[in-house]
Order: C-alpha cells, then sequence, then structure tokens
C-alpha cells in the first residue's frame, strides 16, 4: 500500500514537473528575444551616442585652435 502512494506522489511531480518544463519551453524564448532586441537598441543608441560625441570633441578642438591662433596674431 505505501508503495502504491509513493508511486502516485512521484506520478504527480513528475507531472507537475513536466508542465513547468513545458511552460518554460514556450514562454522562455519570447522573453529572449525581448531582451536580445532590447539590448540591440541600446548598443545602437550608444553607437549613435558616440558618434555624437566624437564629432563635439572635433568641433571643440577646431573652435580651441581657432581661437588660440586668433589671439596670436
Amino acid at each position: 500500500m505505501g508503495g502504491e502512494q509513493f508511486e502516485s506522489i512521484v506520478a504527480i511531480a513528475g507531472g507537475v514537473l513536466g508542465l513547468v518544463l513545458i511552460i518554460l519551453w514556450i514562454i522562455l524564448p519570447f522573453a529572449v528575444f525581448a531582451i536580445k532586441g532590447r539590448l540591440d537598441r541600446l548598443i545602437e543608441l550608444m553607437s549613435v551616442n558616440n558618434e555624437i560625441a566624437l564629432e563635439e570633441n572635433r568641433l571643440l578642438d577646431k573652435l580651441v585652435s581657432d581661437v588660440e591662433s586668433s589671439l596670436k596674431t
């Protein structure tokens, strides 16, 4: 009698575990793709921000050199 109860508990636990794994199998790819999309957008924004910062630095360097040359004359 005890063995039958143990087998039924194992069967229920196996069913619950199987259900959880199936749910994860279905949901997890969507979560991974959503996170990947957000990371791609973040990387794109960071690269644009870097390009803008580099252009600002070039313009500031040019302005500094123009001011220095005008002060020398």
